[in-house]
């Protein structure tokens, strides 16, 4: 008796402990995203099943928390026009068929506010509860790029903040006609919303032309790992287990 009370505690520990699923939240991925998109991350430029939108097309993954005073852009951001300066004449990365540029405004083909303390700041949300996670840790790989990675100075750059806190690491080179800056992001989730905000600063410029302002994301994986507490009977169970083994032992 004393050891089936072990033996089925010690199987209801492991399994609880050692067996936590594997979520996939990725929208190119995730199976329930497509549903749940509010539980999945999404590369810019991509509709809820991560199919690419349409130019000048509003992207509801991303929303603008932050612009630069007196700017009178946001919260919505939008997919760059393509036929156009930046785009048009190879100024900003091509466009893939995983992603497309955002910005506050489709048409880049102009001078977006600018401020050297103040940044364009594109929050994308997730919530791991809709998928069934109540609590575990995560990993996200994505590449991104941002026009500008700084400000006039150098002193503020662009980056990545997870739940207001800075990722490390997480600055990219600011070529816009550059390759896709990586970065692995990672934390633990306890329930609720998750923000993961991209800090983009337009830098002071004074020069000839425009002076456009834009994000490009491209979520590659993003996967959790939920790692249930095991219930407080479940430890009952195992020390009544033990203590009677123990009992049986010095019986014997």
């Amino acid at each position: 008796m004393f050891r089936l009370a072990l033996g089925s505690a010690l199987v209801a520990l492991f399994s609880t402990v050692s067996y936590g699923a594997t979520y996939d939240f990725s929208g190119a991925s995730g199976s329930g995203c497509a549903a749940n998109a509010g539980a999945c991350v999404y590369s810019t430029g991509v509709n809820n099943s991560n199919v690419l939108l349409a130019d000048g097309t509003a992207d509801a993954h991303y929303t603008l928390v932050g612009v630069p005073t007196g700017s009178g852009l946001g919260p919505s951001t939008f997919v760059v026009l393509s036929s156009q300066f930046p785009l048009s004449t190879g100024s900003w990365f091509a466009n893939s068929s995983s992603s497309k540029w955002i910005a506050p405004d489709a048409n880049q083909n102009q001078s977006m506010a600018q401020s050297d303390t103040e940044a364009y700041i594109y929050r994308l949300t997730f919530n791991l509860s809709l998928l069934g996670l109540s609590s575990g840790s995560y990993t996200i790989n994505l590449g991104w790029l941002s026009d500008n990675n700084r400000n006039s100075t150098g002193s503020l750059t662009s980056g990545i903040l997870l739940n207001g806190t800075p990722v490390a690491s997480s600055g990219n080179a600011g070529q816009a006609n550059g390759s896709l800056s990586p970065v692995t992001i990672s934390g633990n989730y306890s329930g609720g919303t998750v923000n993961l905000d991209f800090v983009v600063y337009n830098l002071v410029y004074t020069g000839p032309g425009n002076n456009p302002s834009g994000l490009r994301v491209d979520i590659t994986s993003a996967t959790a790992t939920d790692n249930p507490i095991p219930e407080p009977a479940t430890f009952t169970l195992l020390a009544a287990g033990l203590i009677g083994l123990g009992l049986y032992t010095r019986r014997k």
